[in-house]
């Protein structure tokens, strides 16, 4: 390639902030409209479960024998190419839908936290990276692909995964150009024991799917067993960790504070979606991950701003009030959409911080800190959807006014029973007062540490 055409591709640094971000949503959107807009639930649901069971689980496995950061960033979005196009004949063929979901899994759990690996290095060595008007541009581009994919997808599904195949073949080539760096690793990777890594993937892939399917079928046959099973299986881990003691290379306080993120961006996208669906209907889904996408966009120029003139410390209260009032609007219907947006945004700004921090000062290999990170952050979202489905399931048990079966049925099948507001109103009081509770206690800590 000569150097013009390099320079052009290299120009175009917003073009992957967006769709590396954007991978944890777009696909979720084509798989959800089908599942929302047919009436054939069994043949649509279960690549949208798939998808969702390998995006959150597929760093356990990859743990297990290391990849370079560049490399495996370069192999998740081939992934996802070949996912895409195959996408193209799902309504023709369930089995390709089914490959396309899994795939579209695999790409999005690995994309982001390759890309950000890759973007750190070339920050830090080769002083290359977005600029400030990138990330201007970057808006500009995903509310152009956005409006794209939302047309697409109500006029044709094939074109739409075209579309997105498209797109990650135009990332696969910028991507390709960035300048070469070295990394000289001081600290060893970390033994991770195979049968943990193992059991870590095959007990967080079951949960999500069965989760998942629960509720997007429209059944609860088996939640009683399905917590009963959590129960032997956390039983069994904490019984291993006592006998094996693995080691373990981040602190407790900053474990805690990744899981709680996960936790936050999970109750964003599933619980604040399921709960619109069900009262609003499926347009809803489009405007919260819109302002999900918006939010995560413009954070880094906040956050900039915020850097110039608050001390880290001053920073950590401004995100810990901005995440506590988004919560506290959620609670009210007029100000919902508001409240997910504030949730968005300054969850994404303890995002960023957590992500420099662990990227300067984890003792794991600089190209492996990030994958370590984001693994917890999926073990937050794994923990989220558990502790809500458990809710709302004794929410059920207690008050009566409503099954979990009829809930389920209202989100899958469009029956809206307005009995299910109650529960899932008292199932976001719960979870609001949970995340204040678990916010303040996080930031005293803080305070006592004056560090993550």
């Amino acid at each position: 390639m000569n150097k013009r055409n390099k320079r052009m591709l290299l120009s175009l640094q917003f073009i992957p902030f967006v769709l590396t971000n954007g991978m944890n949503l777009f696909p979720i959107l084509i798989f959800a409209h089908l599942f929302l807009t047919h009436r054939d639930i069994s043949h649509y649901v279960l690549p949208l479960i798939l998808y969702y069971s390998f995006k959150t689980t597929i760093l356990f496995l990859v743990r297990i024998k290391p990849i370079r950061a560049s490399r495996l960033l370069q192999l998740s979005i081939l992934i996802g190419i070949i996912g895409s196009f195959l996408g193209i004949f799902y309504e023709g063929n369930f089995y390709f839908g089914l490959i396309a979901g899994a795939m579209l899994g695999i790409c999005s759990g690995l994309l982001y936290p390759s890309f950000l690996t890759v973007q750190l290095h070339e920050k830090t060595m080769n002083n290359f990276g977005t600029s400030k008007n990138d990330q201007f541009y970057s808006i500009g581009f995903a509310l152009i692909f956005s409006v794209i994919l939302f047309h697409l997808i109500n006029y044709s599904i094939p074109l739409t995964f075209a579309f997105l195949g498209l797109n990650l073949m135009l990332l696969l080539i910028i991507v390709s150009v960035y300048p070469h760096y070295e990394i000289e690793e001081e600290i060893e990777y970390p033994n991770y024991p195979v049968i943990e890594s193992l059991f870590l993937f095959s007990v967080g892939f079951f949960s999500i799917f069965i989760i998942k399917g629960e509720k997007k079928l429209g059944v609860a046959n088996l939640l009683p067993v399905f917590f009963l099973f959590l129960v032997v299986m956390v039983i069994i881990y904490l019984v291993y960790l006592m006998k094996i003691k693995p080691e373990r290379r981040l602190s407790p306080f900053l474990t805690q504070t990744i899981i709680f993120k996960g936790m936050l961006t999970n109750f964003i996208l599933v619980f604040t979606t399921f709960n619109q669906l069900i009262r609003v209907g499926g347009k809803s889904l489009y405007v919260i991950y819109s302002l999900y996408l918006l939010a995560i966009i413009i954070s880094p120029i906040i956050k900039k701003m915020l850097s110039k003139k608050y001390t880290e410390p001053s920073q950590i209260k401004i995100i810990k009030w901005g995440v506590i009032s988004g919560l506290i609007l959620v609670l009210w219907p007029t100000s919902y959409y508001l409240g997910v947006f504030l949730i968005s945004l300054f969850s994404s700004q303890l995002n960023q911080q957590l992500n420099q921090y662990v990227y300067l000062n984890a003792e794991l290999p600089k190209d492996f800190r990030l994958m370590a990170k984001f693994r917890l952050n999926n073990l937050g979202s794994i923990f989220h959807q558990i502790i809500m489905m458990l809710i709302i399931y004794l929410v059920t048990v207690a008050f009566k006014t409503v099954t979990v079966d009829e809930i389920f049925m209202s989100y899958s099948y469009k029956q809206v029973d307005k009995s299910a507001f109650f529960t899932l109103d008292v199932t976001k009081w719960i979870l609001v007062t949970f995340f204040v509770l678990f916010i303040s206690i996080l930031e005293k800590q803080y305070q006592r540490k004056k560090t993550l």
